[in-house]
């Protein structure tokens, strides 16, 4: 896979994220995120799976004519003004307004509850069962494991989110799901009759919920039996953009 602009025709953008999960596109919602960016703008790119994480430690990272841009929100932006184009032009300041209060929810609070869930309370357990194999020996990758969750857990409890019990998390999880539910109500995209990149977002986290949380989960329940309104957003977006959805999960290579 090509690890530099000069590898590609100019002009493609070079996807660095992780590798793919087995039960959807990637284990993380950013890289998620970002390739639908990518497909709703029909920007053409080319995925690298071998260097995910960026010189900042962030993963997505996108490569673009000699141009290397961290993080999922930064590289949208970029890619936006490199390529003259804005999938929410359309909107009002009120509405650009909402839309960007809608990005902190999912991304500033939303984010670090389910890391939570998934990382803290359930100690990686599942995270692991849907991730591709760790490119490490077996006696390992426990340890691996063990020191993300360590990890993820001073970042939560730093950011302030991870200091709550696992019942306060849940209620605040539910809270901002019902907020999106509310106000996505009977629309097909978050703004209306056009998908933007807040759609993109929301994708991101919901394909969390439905594909990449255990489903005993009240993330994973309340998104499929009391906010179903989103899940028909997420089957939306997923037959509009992811025609490709089976061929992008990781698939167990036979010997």
């Amino acid at each position: 896979m090509p690890k530099s602009s000069s590898e590609v025709e100019k002009g493609t953008v070079i996807l660095h994220q992780f590798e793919r999960a087995r039960t959807c596109p990637s284990p993380s919602p950013y890289p998620i995120k970002l390739e639908t960016f990518l497909r709703m703008a029909k920007i053409k790119y080319v995925n690298d799976f071998k260097t995910p994480m960026s010189p900042k430690g962030k993963c997505p990272w996108i490569a673009l004519d000699g141009t290397d841009v961290a993080d999922s929100q930064l590289a949208m932006e970029h890619l936006k003004d490199h390529f003259q184009l804005d999938l929410s032009a359309h909107l009002s300041p009120e509405e650009k307004a909402i839309n960007r209060g809608m990005r902190s929810i999912l991304e500033d609070h939303l984010y670090f509850t389910t890391v939570m869930e998934r990382w803290v309370f359930h100690k990686g357990k599942f995270a692991r069962e849907i991730m591709a194999p760790l490119p490490a020996p077996k006696f390992l990758q426990g340890l691996i494991i063990s020191s993300v969750c360590r990890n993820l857990k001073k970042q939560c409890v730093a950011q302030g989110l991870g200091r709550h019990t696992q019942a306060e998390l849940e209620k605040m999880t539910l809270e901002d799901v019902k907020c999106l539910s509310d106000y996505l109500g009977d629309k097909p995209y978050l703004m209306g009759d056009k998908p933007t990149e807040i759609d993109c977002v929301l994708f991101g986290f919901t394909c969390m919920a439905i594909y990449a949380t255990p489903e005993h989960s009240s993330y994973h329940k309340c998104l499929m039996e009391d906010f179903q309104n989103l899940k028909l957003h997420n089957d939306r977006i997923k037959s509009e953009f992811w025609p490709d959805w089976d061929e992008c999960k990781w698939i167990e290579k036979m010997s």
